[in-house]
């Protein structure tokens, strides 16, 4: 059994531990807003941790391994443990970057690790933690993300919280990067043809989060976003693991959950408020996602016919 947990298994293939998505408990071990001078230019280096490097504004190159690739705004970049780096700003639009070094799991959260070496100096059995890698596997290397108010605004909060360093400080950056590599796990699920669309999905559901009641359906949805309703139903499955109509179902019912439970409305006023067409269709659907009639969730079943 390896010494990491139960939860971590390990790799015929590669040697590396697998950490599921679920069990993922990521350590930050350092995030930075940095500005970077006209020029600027970090030379070949290899870190000892995974790295994320998002380009906030400027322009410049950044290479991973035999890859170099041209930085604009919006751009998101995975680099591996061990893998040779280098970052350079241009002369004219330097780079605003957050740089990411993190574990998979905060087993070696009290380790202190090197940031960097030189490919010269780098040996593979110096990196003083095991290599992991999240499953599903795969963040991609390179994600242009331009317009991406989420991604964005997860980092921002992300580096707040981090430099705020309230009570809990810890789990709560913990959460929250494992809330980023949920998010661009998410994002590598969709089609390379689809992963622009992440930005209107992810309105989609914000907007449903707060109008899923009376008169929304897929159509209007599908018309409010500008999509052909069995698109944006493909769409919707790959991005959130279900159908728009199975997503409209599943939000209807968990709050029809919290009125049974938390207010005494009748039954037939639950099922309107919620965008059933009727108690019968109400009572019909819920049994079957729940596997119990309304009645049995009521918190008082007084009045509630």
């Amino acid at each position: 059994m390896h010494e990491y947990g139960d939860d971590l298994q390990k790799s015929d293939m590669t040697g590396q531990v697998i950490v599921p998505l679920e069990d993922c408990a990521p350590h930050l071990r350092t995030i930075n807003l940095f500005p970077c001078s006209s020029g600027f230019d970090t030379g070949e280096r290899v870190l000892y941790n995974p790295y994320l490097l998002y380009v906030h504004s400027g322009r410049g190159m950044f290479r991973i391994g035999e890859n170099q690739y041209d930085a604009e705004p919006g751009d998101l970049y995975y680099c591996p443990a061990g893998v040779t780096q280098q970052i350079q700003a241009d002369r004219l639009d330097p780079f605003l970057l957050t740089g990411i070094d993190f574990d998979l799991t905060s087993h070696h959260r009290s380790r202190s690790l090197p940031h960097h070496t030189t490919p010269e100096s780098f040996r593979e059995e110096d990196i003083p933690l095991p290599s992991y890698r999240l499953d599903p596997p795969g963040l991609s290397e390179v994600m242009r993300r331009p317009g991406d108010g989420d991604l964005r605004e997860m980092l921002l909060n992300l580096l707040a919280q981090h430099d705020g360093r309230a009570v809990y400080w810890e789990a709560q950056v913990s959460g929250l990067l494992k809330s980023l590599l949920a998010y661009l796990l998410r994002l590598r699920m969709l089609p390379p043809d689809a992963r622009s669309e992440s930005n209107r999905l992810s309105a989609i559901i914000r907007y449903l989060a707060e109008n899923h009641g009376a008169g929304v359906t897929c159509g209007s949805i599908s018309a409010m976003f500008h999509y052909h309703p069995d698109h944006l139903s493909r769409l919707m499955k790959l991005y959130a693991g279900m159908t728009l109509k199975q997503y409209l179902t599943g939000l209807r019912i968990r709050e029809a959950l919290s009125l049974l439970r938390y207010s005494d409305l009748p039954l037939t006023e639950i099922a309107e408020k919620t965008g059933f067409c009727s108690q019968s269709h109400f009572s019909r659907v819920f049994r079957e996602k729940t596997g119990h009639p309304p009645s049995k969730y009521a918190v008082n079943t007084t009045g509630k016919s």
